[in-house]
């Protein structure tokens, strides 16, 4: 039996001894691992999902409009013919919309800059860009009726100037009468190569050629229309600057 002196002892000994404390946990250490759990559980949420692309459109390609640039010096006519009405004459380099295509004639319809008139230029005079194979075939009015009557009277005054050795320069001076009323213009032709294409309402015309004194020179004007040609005026100068 223990004794009271032994009773007592143990007693004031666990009185005395104090309790263990609690330990408190780390604010910050606790918010971080909050953090880093609730990452990793939306990481894993995300890989295990199918991704959804949007949908897809498909693109269409934007097609360049077509246009005609012009190699020479081009004159723009009512038809695919070289006998049509001239419209415009128009310089190398210039850049027009292109409208439609004869591709038997081998022409292309054109309009002219800041204008909506239409007119004619042969393909082998220009260059072609943009959408233009898909411009329509349009095939110009088959023209009716006869070629236009011939000029008249045709005059030839000219003069010589001395230039070296055997070669002059002669300057000539010609005119004619017209006929006719529905030409689409004159031809002038200086041994029969083409030197001239005039209008209806232009019946005259100055040229300039070196040639070797005492040789013959011949000029011919003629009339065209839609239709055809007239019969060539000529005049054949003899033994020129002699």
């Amino acid at each position: 039996m223990l004794g009271l002196s032994s009773l007592m002892c143990i007693v004031i000994s666990a009185c005395s001894s104090s309790p263990q404390q609690q330990e408190v946990p780390n604010i910050g250490e606790a918010a971080a691992t909050i953090v880093a759990s609730t990452f990793e559980a939306a990481t894993r949420s995300a890989t295990s999902q199918t991704p959804t692309l949007p949908p897809l459109f498909a693109v269409q390609p934007t097609l360049d409009s077509p246009r005609l640039y012009l190699n020479k010096d081009v004159k723009c006519r009512t038809g695919t013919g070289s006998n049509s009405s001239v419209v415009a004459s128009l310089p190398a380099g210039t850049t027009l919309d292109m409208v439609g295509k004869d591709s038997t004639a081998g022409a292309w319809l054109v309009r002219l800059p800041t204008s909506a008139i239409t007119c004619w230029v042969r393909a082998l005079e220009s260059s072609p860009g943009g959408s233009f194979q898909s411009l329509p075939e349009i095939a110009p009015q088959r023209a009716t009726g006869q070629p236009p009557a011939g000029p008249r009277e045709l005059s030839w005054p000219f003069f010589c100037s001395y230039k070296a050795g055997m070669l002059y320069t002669i300057t000539i001076d010609l005119s004619w009468v017209d006929t006719t009323n529905d030409a689409n213009g004159f031809r002038v032709y200086r041994q029969d190569t083409l030197v001239a294409d005039l209008p209806s309402d232009v019946t005259k015309y100055s040229d300039t050629a070196d040639v070797v004194i005492g040789t013959s020179l011949t000029y011919s004007v003629e009339a065209y229309n839609d239709v055809g040609v007239s019969p060539r005026l000529s005049h054949t100068i003899g033994s020129v600057c002699k």
